[in-house]
């Protein structure tokens, strides 16, 4: 390389370098008037005076709105209804939407894609808010991995960060590839459920990362996903096994604890068998090309810059 070649690219460097420490700088100060905001409306041990906060609150969340705007900055989707407003959370502990992730979402028209959102936010606060979902449920439960690319690949990410309701739950992966300036892409078929059970997924969820940001993407499953015969039997007699467990324990007059926890692990087995049976089914139907290839024109269609 010669001289002036070697000052160019220090200089691109030092740029580079200056760029992203500004950006840490403003995902910090993003995170620490979230937690200054959680701060002021925890409660303790008294009992939360919604009406009392309900003002309080509402201008913190458009102060976090306005700020974490700032962050991603102008994003310019296709189709999207007006702009980002920030994804559904509270910054009162205890409440069902508290813990979300910090990203602005976007909504979009068509009879179609009536349901489909995205969300938006930037790496440092996906940094931050997974090293604060550590150890965000109990014992037992899989907790989200602490780098970003191993979250996005887990459901249990986009339970936690984007569906307060439900539990989302993964059928299958969709094969699709990152586009230009992105050094990640991930697609799914996922269903949104409170129980285990046979069935068919109903939505797509993809996420990129994409030029300084993390982009999610949600919509419904089109074409409809089946209802798989061979993998509903499989359900079916894990089922019919914790049914019969779960008898042996009522009959004991609820003492026979062993019997309860067999109920329990069939059932739970039986979920992570009937959808690795589905995941392996429908790779080879012609459903799953028109599926894949409705993940991939949404990952595609992400903003460049």
């Amino acid at each position: 390389m010669t001289k002036i070649g070697r000052l160019v690219f220090g200089a691109c460097v030092a740029a580079l370098c200056t760029t992203q420490a500004h950006a840490d700088a403003l995902d910090d100060a993003y995170i620490k008037a979230r937690n200054a905001y959680v701060a002021r409306f925890d409660p303790g041990e008294k009992e939360v005076d919604y009406k009392k906060i309900e003002g309080p609150h509402k201008a913190a969340l458009a102060d976090l709105r306005a700020r974490l705007s700032k962050l991603v900055g102008d994003v310019q989707f296709k189709g999207a209804t007006g702009a980002g407003k920030l994804n559904e959370m509270s910054l009162v502990k205890g409440d069902m939407e508290f813990g979300a992730l910090d990203a602005l979402v976007y909504s979009f028209d068509g009879k179609r894609s009536e349901k489909t959102q995205a969300y938006v936010t930037t790496p440092g606060i996906v940094a931050a808010w997974l090293k604060e979902h550590a150890d965000w449920w109990d014992k037992g439960l899989a907790n989200v991995p602490p780098q970003a690319e191993a979250a996005l690949k887990f459901d249990g990410f986009y339970t936690q960060a984007i569906s307060s309701d439900a539990a989302v739950t993964r059928f299958a992966e969709l094969d699709v590839k990152a586009p230009a300036g992105a050094s990640f892409a991930r697609g799914m078929l996922d269903r949104r459920q409170q129980d285990d059970g046979s069935g068919a997924p109903n939505e797509i969820i993809v996420a990129a990362i994409r030029n300084g940001r993390v982009y999610i993407v949600t919509t419904p499953a089109l074409p409809n996903a089946p209802v798989i015969a061979a993998c509903e039997k499989v359900w079916k007699d894990f089922e019919a096994k914790s049914n019969a467990a779960q008898k042996r324990y009522s009959a004991s007059g609820l003492k026979d604890e062993a019997a309860l926890k067999q109920s329990e692990t069939l059932r739970t087995e039986g979920d992570k068998a009937f959808r690795a049976c589905y995941a392996e089914k429908i790779k080879g139907m012609p459903v799953y090309a028109k599926l894949n290839a409705r993940a991939q024109s949404l990952i595609d269609s992400l903003p460049a810059r």
